[in-house]
């Protein structure tokens, strides 16, 4: 297993959670259980990703340049932990920097805990190094680093 800092252990934890409540850590087929659609859109380079809300339907919009590309797993992992953890303020956190980014940062550790465990689902071992579980969901050294 992966050695990660102590203040990840949280968002492992929430991960690790929801896994065994929905018997996997994909997060496309935690996103169905939940009956939250997930949706390929044009956002022409940003977003990769963004959660919302139409009526009572939450939806998860992806760029469809992710269609074929493993890292659409932790964009949909990351838009899971603002339905998740963060519904209740809604599109509010968009407003608020300071706060859109420690919701970001959250979504992002959420996002790979969820992933570092689909990687063990998926090859049914736990990975030997972070680069292992970044290379295999798409994610650059950069992306990685940010999150440690």
């Amino acid at each position: 297993m992966i050695n990660t800092p102590d203040y990840i252990d949280r968002y492992f934890d929430k991960a690790r959670r929801l896994g065994f409540e929905f018997g996997t850590f994909d997060p496309f087929s935690i996103a169905e259980q939940l009956n939250v659609e997930v949706r390929y859109v044009d956002f022409d380079t940003n977003p990769l990703g963004s959660a919302t809300k139409i009526m009572d339907d939450l939806i998860i919009l992806v760029d469809t340049s992710l269609q074929n590309s493993n890292l659409r797993y932790f964009v949909v992992g990351h838009e899971l932990c603002h339905i998740i953890n963060h519904n209740e303020l809604g599109d509010y956190y968009l407003f608020q920097r300071h706060g859109k980014d420690k919701l970001e940062k959250e979504a992002d550790l959420f996002s790979w805990s969820m992933i570092v465990r689909f990687y063990e689902e998926l090859f049914g071992e736990p990975a030997k190094c972070v680069q292992d579980v970044g290379h295999a969901f798409g994610l650059n050294n950069a992306q990685m680093n940010t999150l440690y």
